[in-house]
């Protein structure tokens, strides 16, 4: 991972395009970092003497500031998140439950239950037994057209307005090389008949109203499927390993273990690089349509401004008079070409704001997006949580900070 900060925007594309393109030497990377001091090399996943070639997936961040104004921007080619650490890592499948647990549901004597049995029913089971009452009444699912129905099959059960697990029905019903060989793996299992088309189930479930009794005879009854559908899963990864010559523990059980854990909220980020950027005009309607509601794309224009004028003069702006160069022959045509406008007041604020501070870096902002610089490494080197994608605006004027993908 490499890190640059406040350099030359020309060295920072030839920086980009050197990792983009994944076949570039060692000594190419050293050459560029003795001429900027403000290259770092964060994270090393190579060593000096891999002088042949290096990893294409090297990430690079460049980070401008100026005052209390930041920019920072993620590039990487591709971003493979199994573990994003979603709210909630619970798959019930109410809607298609698994044979056990319609059998449990079904099963049910609810009629002789006393009024504490009844109101600590897990609205899990709730909500299975409504679902199989309601496909009988001839609906194929729950949509937003029938749902006042459903909720009135729902309810059908409920003997008092204070039983807490109908409420919690209610309110639950309408809420690298080893991912992809796994991610290969997970397709073969959905085409397996036993999996009915679905993903492994996941073992854990959330708090709800029950008893002790019912709550652990409900996890075993989820336990037990998650751990078949694992044993199923293994199995395709066996059959994924075999087919393109690898031993069966290329892949251990743990990572194994872990991707079925997090299947259903995996992510892959195909990343841009600086030229995509600078060069496509994808981006160009999305950079209309945001500088006019508020500073944060206004600021991006400036930073873009600033660094065509660090290209022609080979420093950056930090006085009235180069910032009013800026507004006056920089400017106007940037505004044309990204957005079609002949003029903007609030670019041109942006631009004065950013020519104040004189890149320089004031303690508060640098530890500010510092912190933030830390976070994102971190996610990039752990592939753990959602990393940025790709850029972020940082205003410490009004306290705020925006994402775009650009």
């Amino acid at each position: 991972m490499i890190l640059s900060v406040n350099s030359p925007p020309e060295l920072d594309l030839a920086l980009s395009d050197l990792i983009w393109s994944g076949v570039f030497d060692y000594e190419a990377l050293l050459n560029l970092q003795f001429r900027l001091t403000s290259i770092s090399l964060l994270h090393h996943t190579f060593k000096a003497s891999d002088n042949e070639s290096m990893s294409p997936d090297i990430s690079l961040i460049t980070v401008r500031n100026s005052g209390f104004i930041g920019k920072m921007r993620l590039q990487y080619r591709q971003h493979c998140i199994v573990d994003t650490h979603p709210d909630s890592t619970h798959t019930l499948r109410l809607d298609r439950p698994f044979q056990e647990l319609k059998d449990f549901a079904i099963g049910l004597d609810m009629e002789s239950m006393d009024s504490m049995e009844h109101s600590h029913i897990p609205y899990v089971i709730l909500l299975v037994r409504a679902m199989e009452r309601f496909k009988t009444a001839g609906h194929v699912e729950v949509t937003y057209d029938n749902l006042d129905a459903f909720k009135e099959t729902l309810l059908m059960e409920r003997r008092a307005l204070d039983e807490e697990n109908f409420e919690e029905a209610e309110s639950q019903a309408f809420r690298s090389r080893n991912f992809w060989l796994l991610i290969h793996a997970l397709k073969q299992y959905t085409l397996l008949p036993q999996s009915e088309g679905l993903l492994p189930i996941s073992a854990s479930l959330p708090d709800m109203k029950a008893s002790t009794t019912d709550y652990v005879h409900l996890q075993n009854l989820y336990k037990n499927k998650a751990n078949a559908d694992l044993r199923t899963f293994k199995d395709c990864v066996k059959t994924t390993l075999s087919s393109v010559g690898l031993d069966d523990d290329a892949i251990d059980d743990e990572e194994t273990s872990n991707f079925v854990k997090n299947c259903h909220s995996l992510q892959c980020i195909d990343g841009r690089s600086l030229k995509q950027e600078y060069e496509t005009d994808v981006k160009q309607t999305l950079i209309a349509d945001e500088l006019s509601n508020g500073m944060h794309m206004n600021y991006y224009l400036g930073f873009k401004a600033c660094e065509r004028y660090y290209i022609q003069n080979q420093r950056w702006p930090a006085s009235d008079d180069e910032g009013t160069t800026i507004l006056t022959t920089i400017l106007p045509p940037l505004l044309r070409e990204v957005a079609d406008l002949e003029d903007s007041e609030l670019s041109e604020n942006a631009i004065r704001e950013i020519v104040r501070g004189g890149f320089g870096c004031l303690p508060t902002t640098s530890a500010f997006i510092g912190g933030i610089v830390a976070q994102e490494a971190i996610k990039l080197i752990t592939a753990q949580y959602v990393p940025l994608d790709n850029t972020c605006i940082i205003d410490l004027v009004k306290s705020s900070l925006e994402k775009f993908r650009l």
